[in-house]
């Protein structure tokens, strides 16, 4: 299955250090790989091994003044994260550091399949075969960030790297990422990236007590898999309304819609909507007591492989083997 993009993968390129002036000292700087609120990714080549590197770099014009302090603890609590981390879903750092200026950066593990979020823009959902898949290894990888005593907060689809790797039956491996907003144990009570009682994250798979600035456990992360993965099988989060406030609202308040999903067998649809429910509990008490006995849940739900022949008779070569996969967008809720 190829990534909707058309990144290189090449896993290494010789850089002769001598020949022009590296990033750090080290790293040959190369395409734009996205933009974010801590600054930029870039493709970047280690000129020490040749290997090839996604550039995490601080935006100079953020560094300054309070909200420059905020950022730079963003970078450090990600590098802190991180490199306590060894677990083949989450991505892994390569090298952390800051040049003059409090330019901080992280060098991590380059992934080339694109993001979850790449292919929910394709505008169709995935097939629940697929999406079963990817629970369970999203579910292994918060697992591990969990007996760390570490809370992501912000589990959504532009986090979620995805890895050619025909050994899963989504024909990827997942990386997890982005640690930036992450809550560690130590400092649940003791320190704060903001005010107390701040909002954090992003309110389509937010927990309610996580869109309320209440105290949060690991059970928020398990709410935030329950919404990504109805938003894979049916193409949109579970609660999409006009507003931000409407959507904690219903966050809050509403049941998880239902899976009104033709294509899907009855039964089936009763089982994902059971466990998504369980999820997505409104109350940490009431939902999965860790991501892995979810991922056993998961795992054990009955669920037919996709079928059909290799062509999707549509000329987009981008899709490849993604194509059995994809079922139309005709869910509704």
């Amino acid at each position: 299955m190829t990534a909707p993009s058309s990144r290189a993968t090449a896993p290494f390129l010789l850089v002769d250090p001598g020949t022009e002036a590296l990033y750090a000292g080290r790293y040959k700087v190369g395409d734009l790989l996205g933009v974010g609120s801590m600054g930029t990714v870039h493709l970047a080549v280690d000129a020490r091994t040749g290997a090839r590197v996604a550039l995490k770099r601080m935006s100079p014009e953020l560094a300054r003044g309070h909200a420059g302090d905020q950022l730079r603890e963003r970078f450090r609590r990600e590098a802190l994260v991180l490199s306590k981390l060894r677990h083949e879903n989450v991505v892994r750092l390569l090298d952390y550091g800051a040049l003059p200026g409090d330019n901080y950066y992280l060098a991590m593990e380059y992934v080339t399949g694109g993001t979850l979020l790449d292919f929910l823009e394709m505008e169709d959902a995935l097939h629940p075969w697929v999406v079963r898949d990817i629970g369970v290894q999203l579910c292994h990888a918060i697992q591990e960030v969990h007996k760390l005593g570490v809370i992501h907060r912000d589990l959504k689809p532009e986090n979620i790297m995805l890895q050619p790797d025909e050994s899963h039956d989504s024909e990827y491996s997942i990386r997890l990422c982005d640690f930036g907003i992450a809550q560690l144990g130590a400092e649940l009570v003791t320190r704060k990236l903001t005010h107390a009682g701040a909002m954090l994250g992003t309110v389509l798979y937010m927990s309610p007590e996580q869109a309320h600035g209440l105290r949060i456990d690991h059970t928020s992360d398990i709410y935030a898999v329950g919404c990504l993965l109805f938003e894979m099988l049916t193409g949109e989060p579970p609660f999409f309304e006009a507003s931000m406030l409407d959507i904690i609202y219903a966050h809050a308040t509403s049941p998880l819609p239902k899976l009104d999903c033709p294509d899907m067998d009855p039964f089936q649809r009763s089982d994902w909507h059971a466990l998504l429910s369980y999820a997505t509990a409104k109350t940490p008490e009431n939902r999965p007591p860790t991501a892995l006995e979810f991922a056993e849940l998961l795992r054990r739900l009955p669920v037919d492989p996709p079928t059909g022949d290799d062509a999707d008779g549509s000329g987009n070569e981008d899709l490849g083997m993604l194509k059995d996969f994809i079922v139309p967008r005709n869910c509704h809720h």
